[in-house]
């Protein structure tokens, strides 16, 4: 039997929004190259079935009943050239001159990009469809942030691999095309990997927020991560200071390892993100690390802290309503 495999920096989704459910619209995301595929019609329909059975015979019967037996050659060429698809000892090894099936793209690069993502996300409001998920996988942490507001309780209940694909097979159906996993700290949560895997096995889009800690003291779980092509990896970064940062987190050498992590992710080119809480302790930071971020081509997502936690007791590190405006 010829096998084909989708490639796993490969994100895609297949909606059917006309009222019949019979015509289609996909979108294919290639996190390698930046770009974004848009697929309409009868070839979102045949990719719909590629992507969804990965054999070919099965393949090969929908294209033969649709009288799509050449366009099937053509397609899967192209998708294989486009470093899409792999195909099995390599059968499909024409270059392209230009693109007859995947022409309408767009790159994450593009002054435009916000444009398609704003647009591509009223489609699926309009259409009633669950964009993305957030699965907060245990409240679990290895650092003790002063501005923490999850529960102090460490014995509060994980989500467990069985419950976590329920609720993603659940969301799926909903039309989810995005899945994030956070915590607490999600690295620790027994099942991290073997509900990532199950997010990709998707060809959902995989999101990870994390202080990056697990990562840095765990090689064989890095390894894992970056295998996994996550579409993004958000670390918690407080101040380009180790002893401010350090004294946020309260953990020696948190600072040492943040950093560690962010340039090892980004030298194995995977996107990285460096997000920030504004507070009181680090209201000075913003600017250093920013331009931090700058200087690594990391996209910077800044946030000021402004939820109070009476268990905690974080309020002492509240941004007040000056330090806000500026």
């Amino acid at each position: 039997m010829l096998k084909y495999y989708i490639n796993p920096w490969i994100v895609t989704r297949t909606y059917f929004f006309s009222q019949n459910k019979n015509e289609s619209l996909s979108f294919i995301e290639n996190l390698k190259t930046g770009l974004y595929y848009i697929l309409k019609g009868a070839i979102s329909d045949l990719w719909n079935v590629i992507h969804s059975v990965e054999d070919l015979n099965e393949v090969e019967t929908y294209a033969i009943k649709n009288n799509m037996q050449k366009v099937l050659t053509e397609f899967l060429n192209e998708l294989s050239t486009l470093d899409i698809i792999k195909m099995q000892n390599d059968c499909f090894t024409t270059k392209l001159n230009s693109a007859k099936y995947l022409k309408n793209v767009i790159s994450d690069s593009s002054p435009n990009f916000n444009y398609f993502v704003n647009k591509k996300s009223i489609l699926l409001t309009k259409n009633n469809v669950l964009d993305s998920l957030t699965l907060e996988l245990n409240y679990k942490c290895n650092l003790k942030c002063k501005h923490c507001y999850n529960p102090k309780d460490k014995n509060y209940k994980v989500i467990s691999f069985d419950v976590a694909k329920k609720i993603i097979d659940e969301s799926y159906s909903e039309g989810i095309s995005t899945v994030v996993l956070t915590g607490g700290e999600c690295t620790l949560n027994d099942d991290f990997i073997k509900i990532a895997k199950y997010v990709k096995s998707k060809y959902l889009s995989l999101y990870i927020l994390t202080n990056a800690q697990s990562l840095y003291d765990d090689k064989k779980l890095f390894e894992e991560v970056v295998k996994l092509y996550p579409s993004g990896v958000q670390v918690s970064l407080y101040s380009m200071n180790p002893e401010n940062h350090d004294n946020i987190t309260t953990v020696k050498f948190s600072h040492f390892k943040t950093i560690s992590v962010i340039e090892k992710l980004k030298e194995r080119n995977i996107n990285v993100v460096i997000s920030c809480f504004s507070m009181s302790l680090n209201i000075h930071e913003y600017k250093s690390i920013r331009e931090y971020a700058a200087k690594k081509n990391i996209k910077f997502v800044p946030y000021c802290l402004f939820i109070n936690n009476k268990e905690n007791n974080n309020s002492y590190v509240k941004l007040k309503s000056d330090d806000i405006k500026q």
